[in-house]
């Protein structure tokens, strides 16, 4: 999956702990809030740890803890310290919201959304609940009720540069590219410095075929932050679009030379290769990118978007059966994955089997998914 995807998910989600913060004293609880500030997160653990050494009934001390064990990754931490924040304060909105985002990251949807509802019974002002519930609404395919949430956090919030981008996402899941391009755009006008949003802009601009417009996007967003490989991606596909293979092939170089895991460049520089007819490049890359899928197929089996990438890159190598069993896989993990329905149908498309690729055409359709 390309790399912005995880990205954005995991930064929008962020925990609400530092409205807790600034006491006016020195102490364990500040000091945590203060490294947590920083993004030191070991550090911001330790002193929490100590903020309840000190004060074993601080529901505050529980909570940043357990934010900064979410932002380590440390699920079941970040759980038991949040559950036992609210334990110590059972109308702890706050609490509930970060306990939320960890539910959701772990998959855990329905207790998300639960937590999420409480944390807006409490608080009905909290942005960030709307946030994490349209997160897991988006997630479930429920794209209206998603809409809704963050309609309703950007009310409460104009200035929320993350609730256009998330409700960006929305949008583009929809087809509906100009409602997309337009919270793209407010996000822009609201930070101009923000190198992701050009970046998703440019995508969008490149969903509607406007290619320049989509090259100067990426390019903006790689002049406001050169080490930005998923920029480069973007801005090559958008030369390969216009047939400048030679430009695309220089991005995606210099994209993966940024990151060399970014199976996604691997894919579409071969696709480059390919045109320009240099076939035992496109065969290497085609290969690089399926075994960089494998590998995170092997270190996360439930993530069907990287059996959907990986899908695409055997159609790439026509070894449509290998391709199949990956769209299948993806659906079963996600049954309501439009796009693998689709994929899927082109694959069966390519093998001939049309009443098969008219079903899955169809029920990717029904989900919402427009190619």
């Amino acid at each position: 999956m390309p790399k912005f995807v995880a990205i954005v998910a995991v930064c929008i989600l962020v925990l609400l702990v530092l409205t807790n913060c600034g006491k006016p004293s020195v102490t364990a609880y500040d000091r945590g809030c203060a490294y947590g500030e920083k993004g030191e997160w070991d550090k911001a653990i330790v002193a929490y740890t100590e903020a309840i050494r000190l004060d074993p009934q601080s529901a505050n001390a529980y909570n940043g803890r357990g934010w900064a064990y979410g932002k380590k990754g440390k699920w079941d931490e970040a759980i038991a310290d949040c559950t036992e924040a609210i334990r110590l304060d059972p109308v702890f909105a706050v609490a509930y919201v970060n306990r939320s985002w960890v539910y959701g990251v772990k998959g855990e949807l329905d207790l998300s959304i639960a937590d999420c509802n409480e944390s807006i019974r409490l608080e009905p002002t909290i942005v960030m609940a709307y946030i994490n519930r349209g997160w897991v609404y988006r997630k479930q395919g429920e794209l209206d009720k998603a809409l809704v949430d963050y309609t309703e956090a950007i009310r409460l919030n104009p200035a929320f540069v993350k609730a256009y981008v998330n409700r960006n996402w929305v949008y583009a899941d929809k087809g509906e590219w100009d409602l997309a391009l337009a919270d793209l755009t407010e996000a822009i006008r609201l930070d101009p410095s923000d190198a992701r949003v050009y970046h998703l802009r440019g995508m969008t601009y490149g969903k509607k075929g406007e290619l320049d417009k989509a090259i100067a996007d990426s390019t903006e967003a790689i002049r406001l932050d050169p080490k930005y490989a998923g920029a480069y991606t973007s801005r090559g596909v958008a030369y390969a679009e216009k047939g400048e293979f030679d430009q695309a092939i220089a991005d995606h170089t210099e994209s993966i030379r940024l990151d060399p895991n970014r199976a996604f460049a691997y894919r579409v520089r071969g696709e480059a290769y390919k045109a320009k007819g240099k076939t035992a490049k496109a065969e290497a890359d085609f290969d690089e990118a399926i075994d960089i899928y494998t590998e995170g197929i092997r270190l996360n089996p439930n993530n069907a978007k990287t059996y959907n990438s990986r899908g695409w890159s055997y159609v790439k190598k026509g070894e449509w059966d290998k391709a199949i069993v990956d769209y299948t896989e993806s659906i079963r993990l996600d049954p309501k994955f439009g796009a693998a329905y689709h994929d899927r149908g082109e694959a069966y498309k390519a093998k001939g089997e049309t009443a098969k690729a008219e079903a899955d055409f169809e029920r990717a359709k029904e989900l919402g998914y427009e190619p």
